[in-house]
Formats: C-alpha cells, structure tokens, sequence
C-alpha cells in the first residue's frame, strides 16, 4: 500500500510559551522540560516556515519501520523533516518550499 500524504493549506512555524495560554490555532504541542513546543499557522516567510503534511494512511504505533522509511527517503532527497504523530495519523513538517517535491516523493513510498 502506497502512502497518501496530503498536504495542510497554509504555513505553520514552530513557537515556544511557558504560558499555560494556548492559542487556539495550535494545531500540535509537546510538552518538554524547557517549556511547551507548539506548531502554530503563520504568515511569516522565509526559513523556519514549515509545510504540513499528514499521512492519511491510519497508521500504528505497532507499525514497524513506517517512520524510518519515509523519513530516510526525503533524507536521501535532502529534504529535512520533523514528525509527530497524533492517534490516527502520522504528520511531517518540512520546510515549506520543498513542499511538493516532499509530496512527491512521499506519495511513491509503499508501506
């Protein structure tokens, strides 16, 4: 089975707060000693602008080597990228101008 990324409308950028405060528009958080991390929408440009993609393939946390095969082959594209997954889906940040050509590669990767 092929992977089915789908890519989120917008940019989105990663902030910090050691607010309790969470904006509503917060679309993932993570919680570290230092303080929480949070992906956010931005209008910003430049770098540290992200594109988000989420796999619309439900994924398992008992899956074996899902991670590690998309995450190697945009490695191998140059593509740096950062992921989290929720409860149904894994989602990939990469930078937001290598966002179709991250879809593409990603869209050939057979899971």
């Amino acid at each position: 089975m092929k992977l089915l990324p789908k890519i989120a409308d917008g940019k989105f950028e990663f902030t910090t707060t050691t607010s309790a405060n969470i904006p509503k528009n917060a679309v993932a958080m993570i919680k570290e000693v230092e303080g929480t991390t949070l992906i956010t929408p931005t209008d910003k440009t430049g770098s540290g602008v992200f594109a988000l993609i989420s796999l619309m393939n439900k994924t398992q946390l008992t899956q074996i080597g899902v991670t590690a095969k998309f995450s190697k082959t945009l490695a191998d594209a140059e593509i740096p990228c950062n992921v989290f997954a929720g409860f149904y889906h894994d989602h990939i940040l990469v930078p937001y101008h290598l966002r179709e050509k991250a879809i593409e590669i990603i869209s050939k990767i057979e899971i």
